[in-house]
């Protein structure tokens, strides 16, 4: 499984990997329908361009079943931006989404071609490893859109591996009915017959059990409710805990610390002084009882529309508030989650996380602390020239952004990167923007990409961060020497052994050589790969960005892939261009600056 722990963990990293995308048939086909639902006017050529797709090529994975494959193979070859085109489409997306996810399991068409590749227990050739790559991607989203948050995900290895212990093996229904002496019988037998089919078949139980129904409840801050009555607004109820009890603490009842757990003020002592909720907002969701469930896709959609409905209660501040002005605000991080019956699931209660008390600073003094960073030169920013100005309110943005992990939407960053180009219409801007992210993004590859990949690997490989020595094989001081990655690192080293240390090495390590290999021999085919993730990324992103701002839509999976790209993207071109800007005080315009990148 070392497939999947490099996935999630190259997904968790700060640098950016072209090939892994958290996409699927199921996000493809999810962000088709949305075209069609909430941009039909221009739908056309995002649909032709999402079914042009690498995922849907006839021989791939999954996409070789036949009602798949010919289904494809007509939306590729529709013409015509029309009403009669739009409605074929409509009628093939669905068609494949119902042989996908109703007609047939995905997941379990995922997990058979993963047992099938695995089970030739034979060296991966390249087009397996692609294809790992696409079916552990895949298997992220359905694990995902299951309700499963991405800190549970990353550690699937270990529970489907029973490293964790028989017990935590996701088990599934032919544990039911059984008396506890024939369940200990039944694991015994399956832990002796441990086996790649044992695997599949937990992540396979993992897809298909079942979510509970229930509740999450977030405390708003900022806000006093001085009303004894609930206030509703569609599926959201705000209410002041100290007056109203939604939780049920049945055996709990006479537990002074549970008591206090809707008051949110389940702390440690050093805490103790956290002044109890006045109000909260509870909202209907189906979720897993996990420990530490964070970021499970209906917790997104709660979280999102309770932060929606915040202006409102905002504004009617005057008669529920006993403050006539109030700055409501939600943090992910306070919550607790609430079974059908109102009662905590155990599970969920050690996932209870206690609320830090935090020393706000203003706006000002916030921009102050940033003011300082070396590494983005802003101190040599000049505000009075006007794009000098719109640069520091990017780099703002963009640790906002990176600071926030669930702020949702890229409008203010976008809004921020379009006014730097005073000419053009939007279409024109995005194709400009796209070719500033691919000259910088080059420029920082052509500076960074060795060293840093080949830190990241000593890293990984030394230290045993990615594969802990009890289960995977790392390399000892004298190989990662011979290969250049000891304590000097030397990529003339590295090239010259690395295919010696490639047969016994991790996937990741060999996926990083590979790429390191291309970089160094065949750098337009290595650069026709991340022109198309760069270019890829801001078409994503100015789509998210148009369907929030005209339809108040946001698409989860959209969200969890492009954040982080985004992002780094953004910082990427940003500090290549703020260095280009000290060593040229003098230029007034933006323009010049690209001119000269």
């Amino acid at each position: 499984m070392d497939v999947w722990k490099a996935i999630i963990s190259t997904y968790e990293s700060e640098e950016v990997d072209v090939g892994l995308s958290f996409e699927s048939h199921r996000s493809l086909l999810l962000k088709m329908q949305d075209q069609l639902d909430h941009n039909y006017q221009y739908s056309y050529r995002r649909i032709k361009e999402y079914a042009s797709r690498n995922i849907f090529d006839r021989d791939t994975v999954i996409s070789k079943y036949r009602p798949v494959r010919w289904r494809i193979e007509r939306l590729r070859s529709l013409s015509g931006n029309n009403d009669d085109t739009k409605r074929e489409m409509r009628k093939l997306i669905n068609q494949i989404s119902k042989f996908l996810f109703q007609n047939y399991s995905y997941g379990s068409l995922l997990n058979g071609e993963l047992f099938e590749i695995l089970r030739k227990n034979s060296p991966l050739r390249s087009r397996d490893i692609s294809n790992l790559n696409f079916i552990v991607n895949a298997l992220l989203v359905e694990l995902y859109y299951a309700g499963y948050d991405l800190d549970f995900i990353k550690n699937i290895p270990e529970l489907i591996l029973m490293r964790l212990g028989p017990d935590k093996f996701p088990w599934g229904i032919e544990l039911e009915g059984l008396d506890e002496l024939s369940k200990e019988q039944y694991i015994n037998k399956q832990c002796q017959n441990f086996s790649l089919h044992t695997v599949i078949k937990g992540i396979q139980n993992l897809l298909d059990s079942e979510q509970e129904n229930g509740y999450v409840v977030f405390r708003i801050n900022g806000v006093e409710l001085i009303e004894p009555e609930e206030i509703v607004v569609d599926r959201i109820t705000f209410y002041n805990p100290q007056r109203i009890k939604k939780m049920k603490l049945g055996k709990w009842n006479e537990d002074e610390a549970m008591k206090k757990v809707e008051l949110f003020q389940f702390l440690p002592d050093k805490f103790k002084d956290v002044l109890p909720s006045t109000c909260n907002a509870i909202y209907p969701i189906k979720f897993r009882a996990i420990e530490k469930e964070r970021r499970s896709i209906d917790l997104h959609r709660a979280y999102r529309e309770i932060n929606r409905a915040l202006p409102w209660l905002e504004h009617i501040s005057s008669k529920y508030s006993k403050h006539r002005k109030i700055s409501p605000s939600i943090q992910l991080e306070q919550k607790i989650l609430l079974k059908q019956d109102f009662s905590p699931p155990e599970v969920g209660l050690a996932g209870l996380v206690p609320i830090e008390k935090k020393v706000l600073i203003s706006k000002d003094e916030d921009k102050e602390e940033f003011y300082f960073s070396k590494e983005f030169y802003i101190d040599n920013l000049n505000t009075e020239i006007t794009y000098q100005k719109h640069l520091l309110d990017l780099y703002f943005e963009l640790r906002r952004q990176q600071n926030h992990e669930w702020l949702q939407g890229y409008g203010e960053l976008w809004s921020i990167w379009e006014v730097l180009f005073v000419q053009g219409t939007a279409e024109e801007k995005k194709q400009r923007l796209t070719e500033i992210h691919v000259k910088c993004y080059r420029k920082y590859l052509e500076e960074r990409y060795i060293s840093r990949t080949l830190q990241g690997l000593r890293w990984n490989l030394k230290e045993s961060q990615m594969f802990s020595g009890e289960h995977y094989h790392y390399f000892g001081s004298r190989i990662l020497n011979k290969i250049g990655l000891g304590e000097k690192l030397s990529k003339i080293r590295f090239n010259r052994y690395i295919d010696d240390a490639l047969p016994n090495s991790p996937l990741l390590f060999r996926l990083k050589a590979e790429a390191i290999k291309l970089f160094e021999t065949d750098k337009a085919r290595f650069y026709l790969q991340v022109d198309q993730w760069i270019e890829n990324t801001v078409n994503e992103v100015y789509l998210a960005r148009n369907l929030h701002f005209h339809s108040k839509h946001e698409n989860e999976f959209v969200t969890i892939r492009l954040k982080k790209d985004y992002i780094k993207l953004s910082l990427v071109s940003l500090m290549m261009i703020l260095r280009l800007v000290k060593k040229n005080r003098r230029i007034r315009s933006f323009s010049k600056v690209v001119e000269r990148l």
